[in-house]
């Protein structure tokens, strides 16, 4: 919508994606940024969530983000089953081998370098990743965080995440 609220465009995700409420972005470079869910079978025989055995066939809940460009074409995406460890959710979440939601993704944002910044309330964490490779950057908080929380225990169910302009993450 413009400032008028007049539609300019409507955009869904592709590939067989589907939709997701969480967040939407209008990227700097004019391209769009959404958020969906792709689901995949995994086996997680091997690992207990609080004290329960994961399944051998588990629906994991992917959370994509997709950016498509002005021409509605697909410029890139990122699902969360590539590249997340599931036996890193909070216990407290649950495990449903059945439809098992283990991230949660709830926004991404862009960082001030151009890269995503994610929010995943199922696992108390939030990941940098990289926009061209996919990769993680960093992780703040959560079983695999790569900084402290000094005096305190770190997130539980963020929601939102933001870069400011001084480099200060909220």
């Amino acid at each position: 919508l413009d400032n008028k609220l007049r539609v300019i465009d409507s955009v869904v995700n592709l590939g067989g994606v589907l939709p997701d409420s969480h967040d939407f972005v209008i990227l700097p470079d004019g391209n769009y940024l959404l958020t969906g869910r792709l689901d995949s079978m995994a086996d997680l025989s091997g690992t207990y969530f609080n004290g329960v055995a994961g399944s051998r066939h588990t629906r994991l809940l992917g959370f994509v983000i997709q950016v498509v460009n002005r021409k509605h074409e697909l410029v890139w995406q990122w699902n969360s089953n590539e590249y997340l460890n599931p036996a890193e959710v909070v216990d407290s979440y649950g495990y449903d081998s059945t439809m098992f939601d283990y991230c949660h993704g709830n926004s991404v944002s862009v960082a001030n370098d151009g890269n995503y910044l994610v929010s995943f309330r199922n696992m108390d964490a939030v990941y940098k990743i990289d926009r061209h490779t996919g990769k993680t950057i960093w992780v703040m908080g959560g079983e695999a965080g790569n900084f402290r929380f000094t005096n305190d225990k770190g997130f539980s169910g963020q929601h939102h995440v933001l870069q400011l302009p001084n480099g200060n993450v909220t």
